[in-house]
């Protein structure tokens, strides 16, 4: 007679070994997801940044085309080159024209230079002709802060 206690002869994982596999195959799988919802709130965050960079740039070249039309429109009068001085424009003759520059903030790091070029009649006056000599976006300089750092005090 055989006897009960006996175990069938077999090669078997058993119990603890399928434990141990669903606990492994858990934690790869909690680490995947933590993974995958780090990296979609950091795409998230630089789709956001981009969308207030690009928004930004807009709002300063709806600007600047605002103040290019009112230029353009008082280019003809008399005297406008002394009503742009001191309202932030730059104003210079050269080679029959008159070219005229301003800029125009972006955002806190990043600003709109602009220089227009109108060409000049016979008279001295714009004749209503213009063309854009330079439209770019330049970084700011980064403020240099001073740090001063007391080694020995000697009060």
């Amino acid at each position: 007679m055989k006897d009960k206690h006996t175990r069938p002869a077999g090669v078997g994982i058993g119990i603890g070994g399928v434990s141990i596999l669903a606990v492994f195959v858990i934690l790869c799988l909690t680490t995947f997801a933590a993974l995958s919802l780090t990296s979609a709130q950091a795409g998230l965050t630089l789709a956001q940044k981009t969308a207030q960079a690009a928004r930004s740039y807009y709002d300063a070249d709806l600007a600047a085309e605002q103040r290019l039309a009112q230029l353009a429109a008082a280019a003809g009068e008399p005297g406008w080159e002394a009503s742009l001085f001191g309202n932030g424009y730059t104003v210079e003759k050269q080679d029959g024209g008159v070219l005229v520059g301003f800029t125009q903030p972006v955002d806190d790091t990043r600003e709109l230079h602009v220089q227009i070029r109108f060409a000049l009649g016979p008279d001295g006056l714009p004749d209503g002709s213009w063309e854009r000599v330079l439209w770019q976006v330049q970084a700011l300089p980064y403020p240099e802060t001073k740090r001063e750092t007391a080694l020995l005090s000697m009060d």
